[in-house]
């Protein structure tokens, strides 16, 4: 790893700070860096793309709740699909996720009375 600046006590803080760490390996990541590079570009953009991530990370955990399995990701994504194609329901999800963002109970309830998620 090329170095731009040595290694201090006040860097080794640095270092030490778990977000910034992840942040670094995250934006390293060969796959991240075309998705940030084609979904951060613009305001909308990043609204859109964190909701759809919210979304999709709403639904593993509800779905792991409910069935007791872990979501596929096909499955995860006909979901989404089928919601964002649903006009009421469309409405409801994206209420809540975006006025309830940090609350993520209010969110996997507004999945949860989707239905899409059923024990039949």
């Amino acid at each position: 790893m090329n170095e731009i600046i040595g290694v201090t006590p006040s860097c080794e803080l640095l270092i030490e700070n778990e977000f910034y760490n992840d942040l670094g390996e995250i934006m390293e990541d060969p796959k991240y860096k075309p998705f940030f590079d084609k979904y951060f570009s613009t305001n909308i953009d990043i609204k859109s793309t964190l909701f759809y991530m919210q979304l999709y990370r709403q639904i593993q955990l509800k779905y792991k709740e409910k069935k007791g399995i872990d979501v596929d990701k096909m499955t995860n994504i006909a979901i989404i699909n089928y919601i964002m194609n649903v006009p009421e329901l469309r409405k409801t999800v994206m209420g809540v996720i975006t006025e309830n963002f940090n609350d993520t109970s209010k969110i996997k309830k507004a999945i949860s009375d989707t239905n899409l998620l059923t024990n039949d």
